[in-house]
Parts: C-alpha cells; sequence; structure tokens
C-alpha cells in the first residue's frame, strides 16, 4: 500500500508522433543497484514527513521519516513496513501502519520521537470516503474493525483513551461497512449498510435517517446530494438531514431505468454540483445542481458516450463560479471547457489543436487566480476567457507533476522522461522568461513525489549515484541536491507470465531461486514483490476486480482461486472436484460483490456458478439441465441490474438466486455475442438473427439478417458492427433496413473480441484474413488500413492507454493515436500478453541481457 499523495495530478502525455510512450525495464534478476525510493510526501507544520518502503527488503531502514531540509534533521520515526496516512490535524498526522508480523495499528506523529505513538490494534479499511477529520470537534471517523463487531464507524482524538468505536450499527460481528463519511450541519453523515446515517460522535446519537441505499455523499449548500436507488432505480437525491427532507430530486432517465453517472468526476463549484452522466442512447450530459428539483438541469450535451467520462477531467476546484473540464467532440477533438452552471455559459474555450485533433489538455494546477495545464505537451494558462487563454512554453513534454509555492509566485514542475534518459524538475513564475529547469535525473522511471516546507521542496530524486533518494531544491538550480542517501540493495524474480490487473498493481506468475509463485507489481523495482510460493507454471482463464483477481492454476485440478494481493488472501475457492468448464471472463462480470462463472461438478455437470470471493460464498446458482446434463452457460453480462448468460440454448437473466435465474424468450440453436449497447441487450441467435431486449420478455424483438451465417457483435458507442462466416463486415442501426455490408472482409475472430476496439468514434480492428490493422467509421468509403503498409500485422489485442491504442502482436508492440503517422512501433521482442493497471501497461520482453523480464511503460 502506498501512502496517499498530495498535489498530484498523473495523466497521459498526448503530444502527436513520435512516439511518446517509452517502455523500462521494471525488474531483473538478480542484484540490482540501491534504492530507498522515499514516497507519500506529507507537509507537517515546518517538516516533511515521508515514508520508505520496506516491501521485499527494498531498504535496511524502512519505516515513517521526518526532514527539515537538513541532513541532520532527516531521520526515521517509526519503523514500519507498510503505512498510510489518514489525516493532517493541526500539528499532528494520523497514519495506520503495519508490524513486521503483519497486525495493522492507528499511529499518531507530531514530527518528534516521543511525539510519535500507537493508539489502538485496529484495521482500517480503504474505500470512498472512509476517513474524514472534523476540525471543529479535533476527532478523527474512520471506518475500522476491531473489537469484535466487524467494520463500524470509529473515532479518535490522538489519544489511545479517546479512541475507540462509536457505534455497533449492525449488532455483533456482521459488519455495517460504513462509507461516504462526511461533515453536515455540525454533524457526521454515512452510508452504512444500505441506509443513509447520521451521527454526533455518540453512541446515542448515531441514528438512521432513512432507508436508502447510498452511493456517494456531497454537500452542495445547504443539502447533502447523493445517488439513491429505490423500486424505481437509482437517481440523484437530496436530504437535510431529516427523514422528510431527504427524497428524490431528478428523473434523468425515464421510467425504472437508471443514469450512468460518472460520480468519480463530479466537482462541486460555489453552491452547486456539476456532473455528467449516460442515460439511454443520448451520449454523455453535462449536469449541474443546487441539491433541488428546480435547480437540476442539463447544461450541454456530447454524441460520443465517455467524452467527458472516459479519461476523468473534471478540473479540481474552480476560479470563481467557474467549472473547467476536458471533453471531445468530433470537431475539435478533446479540448478544454468551461461552464458558469447555465447552458449559454458552457462552451469551449479555445482550440489549442485546430481541426477535429485533440490538445488533450491535462497536468491542472489553479494558481494566483489562473490555471495552468499542458496542452500538446506544452504549458499553458488560462482567467477563464478565451483572451485569457495563453501558451507559455513550447513542448516541455510530460507528464507533469506540480508542487505549488503558496508564499511566492513560483510553481514547481516535475517532468517525467524516457526511460534511460533524463526526467526533470523545472520552475515557473507564468512567463516564458521565468520557467526554468533546476535539475535533470537519471533513472528508468522515477516516480516523483514531494512537499514545501518553508519555500524549499524536498521530493524523491534520483541519480546514478544514489537511485532514487531524498533531495532538495529552493528554486534555483545550484540549491537543488541530493539531501541523504538511505538505502542500500534489492532483489527480484523472473519469467513473467499471465499478468492480470489488480488496481493500481498488476499480478503475475513468475520464477525465482526460489521456484515459480504469484507476484505482484505496482510498476516500480521496490514495488515488484513475492505474493504466494506457488501455484505453478501452467495458469489457466484468468479475470481481475477491482479488488481481487480469479484465475485457474492447472496443477491444482482447475478449481478458481483468488488473490486480493496478499498471501493470506490468496486462496482456492471451489470445492475439490469443481472444473472451471469455460474460460472467466475478463474483465470478471460482477454483480454487486458477486462474480458469476461455468463450472462442472460431477453431481451437477457443467453449470452456472456464483462466489462473493470467499470458499463459504461459492456455490451453484443453479442446475439449468437437472441431473448431470450439462447447460454449459456462457456469456456473462450485466444489464439492468441483473446478470444475463446463454445456457441450454436460451437466454437467462439472474438476481444472483437460484429462484431469481429466469429464462427469457424462446429456445434458439445457437447463441452468441451477448453486447449492451444504446440501452438494450443484444445477441445473435440461429446465425441469422439479430435479437434486442431491454431486460423484459415482453421487450425482446428480432432482426432477420441478410446473411446465413455472423458470429460477432461489436459496439463503436454509435452503431453495431457485425462480421459474417465469408468474412464480411457489416454495419446496423438495429434494424433490417439498416444493415448493410461494408466489407468484403472481416474481422479477425482468432482472438475473440480482443483484436477490436472503439477509439475515438470509430472501430479499431484487426481484418480477416491477413490481420492488417484497419479501421472504419461505418461507411464503405470510411473502412481502410490504418497505415498504407497495412502494418502492424495480427494484432493479439486492442487496448487503450491514455489517449492512443496500445496494440500487441506476437513479438512487437504498436501504438495508435488512429492516423497513419501516429501508428508506430514501440519495441520488438515483446511477448503477446499485456494488460494495464493503473497508470502503467505491463508485459514480458526479451532481451539479451537479461532474458525474458517484466517491462511497463507509464501513461
Amino acid at each position: 500500500m502506498r501512502i496517499l499523495r498530495i498535489l498530484s495530478l498523473f495523466v497521459v502525455l498526448t503530444a502527436a508522433a513520435p512516439a511518446s510512450f517509452t517502455p523500462y525495464l521494471l525488474k531483473n534478476i538478480g542484484i540490482f543497484p540501491a534504492s530507498s525510493e522515499p514516497m507519500g510526501f506529507v507537509t507537517l507544520g515546518k517538516l516533511a514527513l515521508f515514508q520508505v518502503p520496506g516491501y521485499d527488503a527494498s531498504s535496511d531502514q524502512p519505516g515513517l521519516w521526518r526532514s527539515d531540509g537538513t541532513a541532520s534533521g532527516t531521520y526515521r520515526l517509526l519503523e514500519t513496513y507498510d503505512m498510510q496516512v489518514l489525516a493532517v490535524a493541526g500539528s499532528r498526522c494520523f497514519f495506520s501502519f503495519r508490524l513486521e508480523g503483519g497486525s495493522w495499528r492507528l499511529g499518531i506523529t507530531d514530527g518528534t520521537l516521543p511525539g510519535t505513538f500507537s493508539l489502538a490494534q485496529t484495521i482500517l479499511w480503504e474505500g470512498p470516503q472512509r476517513v474524514t477529520w472534523r476540525l471543529r470537534q479535533g476527532v478523527l471517523y474512520f471506518s475500522s474493525e476491531g473489537g469484535g463487531h466487524g467494520r463500524e464507524l470509529w473515532r479518535s482524538d490522538g489519544t489511545p483513551g479517546g479512541t475507540y468505536e462509536v457505534a455497533d450499527v449492525v449488532p455483533g460481528p456482521d459488519s455495517s461497512d460504513p462509507e461516504f463519511l462526511t461533515s453536515f450541519r455540525g454533524q457526521l453523515y454515512f452510508s452504512a449498510g444500505s441506509a443513509l446515517w447520521r451521527s454526533d460522535g455518540t453512541a446515542a446519537g448515531t441514528v438512521e435517517v432513512r432507508d436508502v441505499p447510498v452511493t456517494t455523499l456531497q454537500v452542495v449548500g445547504s443539502r447533502l446530494v447523493f445517488i439513491g436507488t429505490d423500486s424505481r432505480g437509482s437517481e440523484l437525491w437530496a436530504s437535510d438531514g431529516t427523514a422528510a427532507g431527504t427524497h428524490r430530486i431528478a428523473d434523468l432517465a425515464e421510467g425504472s431505468a437508471s443514469p450512468i453517472f460518472n460520480l468519480d468526476q463530479s466537482q462541486v463549484v460555489g453552491k452547486r454540483l456539476f456532473f455528467s452522466a449516460e442515460a439511454g442512447a443520448r451520449g454523455e450530459e453535462l449536469y449541474v445542481t443546487d441539491g433541488t428539483a428546480q435547480g437540476t438541469r442539463r447544461l450541454t450535451w456530447f454524441s460520443d458516450p465517455g467524452a467527458i467520462g472516459w479519461d476523468r477531467w473534471f478540473v479540481p476546484g474552480a476560479l470563481g463560479n467557474q467549472l473547467f473540464f476536458a471533453a471531445y467532440d468530433p470537431e475539435h477533438g478533446k479540448e478544454l471547457w468551461t461552464s458558469d452552471g447555465t447552458p449559454k455559459g458552457t462552451r469551449m474555450l479555445v482550440d489549442a489543436a485546430p481541426g477535429p485533433s485533440s490538445s488533450d489538455p491535462s497536468f491542472f494546477l489553479r494558481f494566483r487566480g489562473r490555471l495552468y495545464y499542458q496542452a500538446r505537451g506544452d504549458l499553458w494558462s488560462t482567467d477563464g476567457t478565451a483572451e485569457g487563454t495563453v501558451l507559455i512554453k513550447d513542448v516541455l513534454g510530460g507528464p507533469w507533476q506540480w508542487i505549488a509555492d503558496a508564499a511566492s509566485d513560483r510553481v514547481f514542475l516535475a517532468q517525467f522522461g524516457d526511460w534511460g534518459l533524463a526526467s526533470s524538475l523545472w520552475t515557473t513564475d507564468g512567463t516564458t522568461e521565468g520557467t526554468v529547469k533546476l535539475a535533470e535525473f537519471w533513472g528508468e522511471d522515477l516516480d516523483f513525489d514531494g512537499t514545501l516546507v518553508e519555500g524549499v521542496l524536498l521530493y524523491s530524486g534520483q541519480d546514478d549515484g544514489s537511485g532514487i533518494e531524498l533531495w532538495r531544491s529552493d528554486g534555483t538550480p545550484a540549491g537543488t541536491h541530493l539531501l541523504a542517501d538511505i538505502a542500500d540493495e534489492d532483489i527480484g524474480g523472473s519469467n513473467p507470465h499471465k499478468l492480470m490487473p489488480l488496481g493500481q498493481s498488476v499480478l503475475f506468475f513468475a520464477k525465482d531461486e526460489n521456484g515459480y509463485g504469484l507476484w505482484r507489481s505496482d510498476g516500480t523495482e521496490a514495488g515488484t514483490t513475492l505474493v504466494k510460493k506457488g501455484p505453478g507454471f501452467r495458469i489457466g482463464w484468468t479475470a481481475s476486480a477491482a479488488t481481487r483477481v480469479f484465475f485457474v492454476p492447472n496443477q491444482h485440478g482447475a478449481a478458481v482461486w483468488t488473490s486480493d494481493g496478499t498471501e493470506t488472501g490468496t486462496v482456492q475457492l471451489t470445492p475439490d472436484g469443481v472444473r472451471c468448464k469455460s474460460p472467466i471472463s475478463a474483465p470478471v462480470v460482477k454483480l454487486g460483490n458477486r462474480v458469476f462463472f461455468s463450472a462442472w461438478y460431477p453431481t451437477y455437470g457443467a453449470e452456472p456458478w456464483v462466489t462473493d470471493g470467499t470458499p463459504q460464498g461459492t456455490r451453484l446458482l443453479a442446475d439449468l439441465e437437472p441431473g448431470r446434463g450439462h447447460s454449459y452457460p456462457a456469456g456473462f453480462t450485466v444489464f439492468a441490474g441483473r446478470i444475463w448468460f446463454s445456457a441450454a440454448h436460451r437466454l437467462w437473466m439472474s438476481n444472483g438466486t437460484a429462484k431469481g435465474t429466469i429464462a427469457i424468450g424462446p429456445e434458439w440453436g445457437s447463441i452468441e455475442s451477448l453486447l449492451v449497447h444504446a440501452g438494450r441487450l443484444w445477441f445473435l441467435a440461429n446465425g441469422r438473427e439479430l435479437w434486442s431486449t431491454d431486460g423484459t420478455a415482453a421487450g425482446l424483438r428480432k432482426v432477420d439478417l441478410p446473411a446465413s451465417s455472423f458470429r460477432l457483435l461489436l459496439s463503436d458507442g454509435t452503431r453495431l458492427y457485425l462480421s459474417d462466416s465469408r468474412p464480411a463486415l457489416w454495419v446496423s442501426d438495429g434494424t433490417a433496413a439498416g444493415t448493410r455490408k461494408i466489407s468484403e472482409e472481416g474481422i479477425d475472430t482468432r482472438y475473440g473480441n480482443r483484436a477490436s476496439i472503439a477509439f475515438a468514434g470509430r472501430l479499431f480492428y484487426a481484418k480477416s484474413p491477413t490481420g492488417d490493422f484497419y479501421t472504419s467509421d461505418g461507411t464503405a468509403a470510411g473502412t481502410h488500413p490504418v497505415r498504407p503498409d497495412g502494418e502492424p500485422r495480427s494484432p493479439y489485442s486492442l487496448l487503450r492507454f491514455g489517449n492512443r491504442l496500445i496494440l500487441a502482436t506476437g513479438q512487437e508492440l504498436w501504438q495508435s493515436d488512429g492516423t497513419a503517422a501516429g501508428t508506430q512501433r514501440i519495441r520488438d521482442h515483446v511477448y503477446s500478453e499485456a494488460v494495464k493497471a493503473g497508470p502503467r501497461l505491463f508485459f514480458p520482453a526479451w532481451e539479451r541481457e537479461t532474458g525474458r523480464e517484466l517491462w511497463a511503460m507509464r501513461e
């Protein structure tokens, strides 16, 4: 676990060719040069706190450190091998930390050795808003497990005696799982169980407000705004803190349908909340609300779903009453937009890359009445008007990370360079002349982190003599230098395969001197560690969820396993004798906390199974062909709040229970390619029929297709594409009249739908039978090779990485922005598997000096 970052905004480099992604060797077998890798810098008064990580013996001095900017004032406060900063509370800092034996504790520090101590043994839980500091009370509230009551609401005033559980909301060992902890009208509001609660910090004062499931809580003026779910679906709700004053305020999707809210990038500006949502086939819409029905309205809409949401670039904060965000439209590409909360005042600021190409604004920083950002790799700033939006300096490159000095007009800017070349530190005062490079640092991938202490920047820097260590800068080149050299050496592992994304990390199987095992990597050398010895070399199907992965190690009899990235959390789920019969979908199909898959057992045959990620919660969903017959379930898909799949030549929907697993429609000869598109579930039946449903049997519709056999169904967000058995490529609007052939050559289906992807409003795919890299806009004229030479050939998979596509072939890795000039080879000797986890792409690659090892690229 990395400790929380501050003032850091990592995004992708979006300049045009040449290639902006540079792979680097992540970890090599044997002894590797030393690094302490200081990280997670936090300002505490006149001190900087940071962590020296201790996983996999990467340092002989792991723990919580402090620095006043001098070598003598830089020392360790507490030895720990893992930690997380929770909150800076005045002159103290709360944190959780793990002892060498594995137990977790809550700690506090004032930056001195006597003032650093443990408060309680407790397990703090990560998740949405599970920790909050209430200044007026001087109390830290958090979701924790301890005392035999499961995950409940806790509080701490910074003393051992003042650290305790507030209330056992769900009595006994079960958990209420408090989250979305939010201060409002002098009390703490939060979601627990399936209800909205409030607390004054006492057990008696912890009461239920209303029985409604809550997703996120935002204080908007005099109200709390959240997504609530009732029998009419999930919609926008508001509360004044009372049961009577808690109600739905909008119906963005008509009837019982629920819109897709992009609340991870919502933004409060003044007394209004801006957010985007997708409802049906309307694309992505920008909304604003003041917490009332009459104050909730649509500001603008974008025809492409994900025009705002796919990159999550609502700009943090605002200038005055203006919201800033990056959005895509076909005419201008992705550019910087602003809104004052009215439809008329919602507009694009400037077309920094004229025409349909994108400038991809990113790396935003509000500072002294202006917004600084990157566009086309250049440094820009704006005061919120078109006239006040100006270019400061050409082509600094990126990615960037800002740290602003509030005591002056100076801003520090960390620029991340290519592997093997320099990453650098800059400073700017907002003018071309005042934008100066301070230092260059040699290294493969400096994961920059830092904080300001009395005008001096303390940060993680790197050179070839010391590795990644603690540096300082006073804003001048002469005053930028190494401060402390802490660490010694690191040892690693080899032959990575079956990569599986897990949150910001990747799990994979690799071999060291002790044989094969399960490993985890966060994209840094020190963060690449062994999770569990065994399971072995021949690993089967894999899939990932947000907090765990699922896999089938063949040497364990095709049982389904799971891992949360820890040794104790890596366990076999299915009972002995159960064998997984078809690939677990990747990414894994989840309904709530349940995962669905097909498995065989002698008593039942091949039938649908479900798991909650625990052995005791892994069971047969339903015996659809009673006895030892097989229903062969496949195509698990989430739609309309249910899981859908094909089995026994029927279409089924399920709420996760045997009683709630119901067949929909007639019996077909075959069912293929379940796909959610334009608010409906679509699939191919009997080879030549296109069917769809709105989630009900009465809503089933059939379209007779004009060819004898179709085998693949895809969507680019606007159109449906089909590939027939010849193969040829077709496009459809969901009607017989609107279904037409656009190319005699279809899509290469050897790798399922991994060799095709929707990107920038078009379909990109590997053409059958040659494997040429093709694109289509749904017309015959717009269907053509991306490059005249058809390269890259036979991509094994296509995936989005930043604002580009990454294509993996059997031996090469390519990138593409959708144009011929922007489609380039990154490197060769790459094995075909590649996965994205957090801001990095992980893949195995070979070099003569190292053999086959784990490599990565950063967005």
